[in-house]
């Protein structure tokens, strides 16, 4: 009813795989990163990103994002070479992933879905989980990356990874997914902000070329547009499907010639947006 899908893997392989073989961190238990306690429920299945969900600590009230339990549970890590590099923004990139053949089964993805790398600095493995933008129709899969002020290995990955080089890569995951329609026209509601685009971004290309009859509005909300990541092919992807996809941009640190650009989205924006 809601397009809203768990996906459901074909290769059975990765359903059998060991908690044994990956460092002891990623084996813990749900526990409250602001005061320690493991008396912790979940919320909801989707937190500030889809490879995230929601807890909330009953000692101390905080809600906090922690990594799925399936996607801990389905990891299997593959050396997969860097074919792109492709500067998004000033402070992101994608990173484009070849997939051989032999992959593709393994490599097999739903819109929506992420994936994990596993990146080796001075000896010591580090995970960190990167949502997919390629679109279904393409035979790679792309990532975008943007950079978090401290954060080591976003700042990394746009100083340091160039064409050629190879990254651990998991096999894709989440259930921010959306059922396939082919037949219906179903209509379909974004609203992202920031790098929250990017595995919307994937879901829109893939539905507006596999589901010819779907309609999709897309709100979209940044700090200046300067910082707007797949603004271009955002627009390359308006002009294709001109009746069917709309995009409403806001910016909350830029005035632009219209009011309801400027701010942050809001009940009163949406009522006049639709």
């Amino acid at each position: 009813e809601n397009s809203i899908a768990v996906p459901c893997h074909t290769d059975q392989s990765i359903r059998n795989i060991s908690f044994k073989n990956f460092p002891q961190h990623l084996n813990a238990k749900v526990i409250c990163p602001t005061c320690n306690s493991e008396k912790t429920k979940l919320i909801s299945k989707f937190g500030s990103t889809p490879c995230k969900s929601l807890y909330k600590c009953e000692d101390c009230s905080n809600p906090f994002d922690y990594f799925k339990k399936h996607w801990l549970m389905n990891q299997l890590f593959k050396k997969l070479e860097v074919i792109d590099v492709e500067k998004l923004t000033d402070n992101s990139v994608i990173l484009e992933f070849f997939i051989s053949n032999v992959m593709k089964k393994k490599f097999n993805y739903f819109p929506g879905q992420f994936v994990t790398l596993e990146i080796d600095i001075e000896g010591k493995n580090y995970y960190r989980t990167y949502s997919i933008c390629s679109q279904k129709h393409e035979s790679n899969i792309k990532i975008a990356v943007k950079r978090v002020v401290g954060g080591l290995i976003s700042n990394w990955i746009n100083e340091k990874v160039k064409i050629g080089d190879h990254i651990k890569v998991s096999m894709p995951a989440g259930d921010f997914v959306a059922k396939k329609n082919y037949s219906i026209q179903k209509k379909y509601l974004y609203f992202a902000g920031g790098s929250g685009i990017t595995p919307i971004f994937s879901l829109i290309g893939s539905k507006l070329n596999s589901e010819p009859n779907s309609i999709h509005y897309l709100v979209f909300c940044n700090t200046t547009q300067s910082q707007v990541m797949f603004k271009t092919q955002l627009l390359d992807l308006k002009n294709k499907f001109i009746s069917r996809l709309a995009i409403f941009f806001i910016f909350s640190e830029e005035n632009n010639e219209f009011d309801i650009q400027n701010g942050f989205i809001s009940k009163n924006k949406i009522q006049l947006i639709f």
